[in-house]
């Protein structure tokens, strides 16, 4: 009777932990000194079959680093050998075959693996300087909402890092980035501290200690007007220089209540008074630059529910932005909008956030435009104040397109704009504010519930 060799070992792989079965530079590292090897053996005979396993480093033929053999089994049962003989930071050949009862073996499958044993070094993180990103460095604050800064992930001496898992202000570490591209960038949207959280992970899963970049993004520079002067032909400004930007205002402009002495919760709030053509609030300059991301607010009341400007910054023939009314989507009413051309052309197209909130002449709104020039995006925020069910909440309109900004470089005006379809103001303002960045809902919030800019 011909005793057949036992056929070449199937579904051979390792376990505790696993990895394939593979040689060369395929090779995997494990995490232990004791993974195990799993194989099928088989017999054409149908005799039982037993897995003889031995161990050499790698591209040698001896010595024989450890050999254990198998109880012999059925043919086609799997056999489970826990590996000796291996050590950290070694590289290890491992041979399975199959013995028949008689003592023959079969053809062998090799496998080879990697011992490590330690975790990587923690890595550091280098945010990008030389550009003209905010360098969001540790412990100072930086940037603004919408403003990109990019940082990257320095080895910290291991040989065998695969890639970093990171996250920002969450533990998750549910981003990726590589050795080969380790440069990741952050779009902040809110202001304050935030957090990068980081980590190694090399080639056999182990990972360094979590590392923390702890950094803040500024608050945009806000100019604000309280437009509180009960007379006189100015108003004053505030802002981190002081009183920079005063409005000069034309002798006809009353005053008036504002909505929180309107509601009796200030006596002292008041407004300018917008009824005639001569009527209007402008400063020397220009308060922000309109290419940038800017955002500007105010607190106003239509007397009239006609097209018209409240808030705009001269260029040379248009105005940068305007913050006022225009028609509604249905073109049967007038509703809350914030626009800006997109150039300084007269005949230059442009582009118009409106709002689903349509103008109630004698009610107080709050009014947040922004232009995200990161997003290349303009979006607005409508906040009625008053009692009723709907009121002092805000709400957004879905953002609009923006492709291309230019700077206005006028005057910052009150009471109209350079758009010859809108009309001048006609009705009041009691609050303004312009910010040098981008304003947020949680931003926006606060402002709606105080009454104010």
């Amino acid at each position: 009777m011909i005793n057949r060799a036992p056929l070449a070992p199937t579904n051979v792989q390792f376990s505790n932990p696993y990895a394939p079965c593979a040689s060369g530079p395929d090779r995997p590292a494990v995490r232990s000194a004791t993974p195990a090897v799993n194989a099928a053996v088989s017999d054409p005979d149908g005799g039982n079959v037993a897995a003889e396993v031995t161990v050499y480093g790698v591209d040698t033929a001896s010595p024989v680093l450890w050999h254990a053999t198998t109880l012999g089994q059925g043919s086609g049962a799997s056999h489970h050998v826990t590996l000796g003989g291996l050590s950290d930071g070694g590289s290890y050949r491992i041979e399975v075959k199959g013995v028949d009862s008689s003592g023959r073996t079969g053809p062998a499958v090799t496998c080879e693996i990697d011992v490590d044993l330690v975790s990587p070094a923690a890595p550091t993180v280098i945010p990008v300087t030389g550009t003209s990103q905010p360098v969001y460095a540790a412990d100072t604050t930086a940037g603004g909402v919408g403003q990109t800064g990019s940082f990257t992930f320095m080895n910290g001496g291991s040989s065998d890092v695969t890639h970093y898992r990171y996250s920002f202000n969450s533990f998750a570490l549910s981003h990726v980035a590589t050795p080969e591209s380790p440069t990741i960038t952050f779009t902040p949207t809110s202001p304050g501290p935030q957090t990068l959280e980081y980590q190694a992970v090399d080639r056999a899963g182990w990972t360094s200690d979590v590392q923390v970049h702890r950094f803040s993004v500024g608050f945009p520079a806000t100019i604000a007007w309280k437009l509180n002067e009960v007379a006189g032909e100015t108003a004053a400004s505030s802002g981190p220089a002081g009183d920079v930007y005063p409005l000069t205002v034309s002798a006809s402009i009353a005053r008036g209540n504002g909505p929180l002495a309107d509601f009796d919760v200030d006596s002292n709030d008041l407004a300018l008074v917008f009824a005639s053509p001569e009527d209007t609030a402008r400063t020397t300059g220009a308060v922000t630059s309109t290419k940038a991301s800017f955002s500007v607010s105010a607190v106003v009341k239509a007397n009239t529910s006609g097209v018209m400007t409240a808030v705009s910054q001269d260029g040379a023939t248009r105005s940068g932005f305007e913050l006022g009314t225009r028609p509604c989507a249905s073109g049967d009413a007038v509703c809350w909008a914030f626009a800006m051309p997109e150039s300084d052309s007269p005949d230059s197209a442009v582009s118009t956030v409106v709002s689903q909130t349509v103008v109630e002449p004698g009610k107080w709104a709050l009014l947040a435009g922004v232009h995200d020039s990161t997003a290349g995006a303009l979006r607005l925020w409508v906040c009625t104040i008053g009692e009723d069910e709907n009121d002092m909440v805000p709400y957004r309109s879905a953002d609009v397109a923006l492709s291309a900004g230019w700077d206005a470089a006028g005057p910052l005006q009150l009471g109209r704009g350079q758009d010859g379809g809108a009309a001048m103001w006609s009705g009041s303002i009691s609050d303004l504010k312009v910010a040098n960045g981008v304003i947020t809902d949680a931003t926006v919030r606060r402002a709606c519930s105080s009454g104010t800019a």
